[in-house]
């Protein structure tokens, strides 16, 4: 277990998707809520929440996230909903430190994903030489 799940983490974090390199997900709604920023003062920030997702856990839109889903399904966030999206971890420079960061990129086709499926082998074994 990562060692931020030890604390009440309200957000989505790299730390949720275990070790995976991304995740599918739809976008179920997108919501306003209030957070406090890191000068401990109270914003208004966006929120995606996702069907089915087992934390049941928000995912803070920083303008980065928010501008590749726009650039995927366009500027209208109530459009949004019902679209499928990646989440995926990059290691990113931030407050002066690497860190690993949420990033947004475009859901593979389901056919994409079912042969790729078919095609990587469960057990690295498998793998022939």
């Amino acid at each position: 277990m990562h060692w931020k799940k030890l604390f009440n983490n309200r957000f989505l974090g790299s730390w949720d998707l275990e070790g995976r390199d991304s995740v599918t997900v739809v976008i179920e709604k997108i919501v306003t809520e209030k957070v406090q920023n890191t000068q401990g003062q109270s914003e208004d920030v966006p929120v995606a929440y996702f069907e089915g997702s087992k934390t049941g856990k928000g995912m803070i839109l920083n303008r980065t996230n928010a501008r590749a889903i726009a650039n995927l399904h366009g500027p209208d966030t109530a459009k949004w909903v019902g679209k499928r999206i990646e989440i995926g971890v990059e290691t990113v420079n931030a407050f002066g430190q690497q860190t690993e960061a949420l990033r947004i990129h475009a859901a593979p086709s389901r056919k994409a994903k079912q042969a790729a499926a078919i095609l990587t082998p469960e057990n690295e074994d498998d793998i022939p030489q």
